[in-house]
């Protein structure tokens, strides 16, 4: 299944900061499944996501407007993500891309 904001341009390129998460899923009881950011590694910017797993539907609505609104790995990285929480799949899978994750 492709997500309406998955973008796979760069995913396969070394230089290009991707990673993967699912923190809070596992708590759920509900360990399978990842949530991967892509960005531009000149730029910063968000190229898109994937996610796979439960309640991921909850979460591609941060990934569309972080899209829409060019937003940057800085960006996300400066936003507060409540805790413990699905949505802070997201903050976790774009620190864990620059080597920067609180929760791993």
């Amino acid at each position: 299944m492709t997500f309406p904001c998955s973008c796979t341009a760069g995913a396969g390129n070394p230089d290009t900061p991707n990673s993967e998460f699912h923190g809070k899923a596992i708590a759920l009881g509900e360990a399978e499944g990842m949530v991967k950011t892509v960005f531009d590694a000149k730029t910063g910017e968000l190229l898109g996501a994937h996610m796979i797993g439960a309640e991921v539907t909850e979460l591609i609505q941060g990934y569309v407007v972080g899209r829409q609104l060019e937003t940057t790995e800085e960006d996300l990285m400066q936003t507060v993500f409540p805790h413990p929480t699905l949505s802070e799949m997201m903050h976790e899978s774009v620190l864990d891309a620059w080597d920067r994750a609180i929760h791993i």
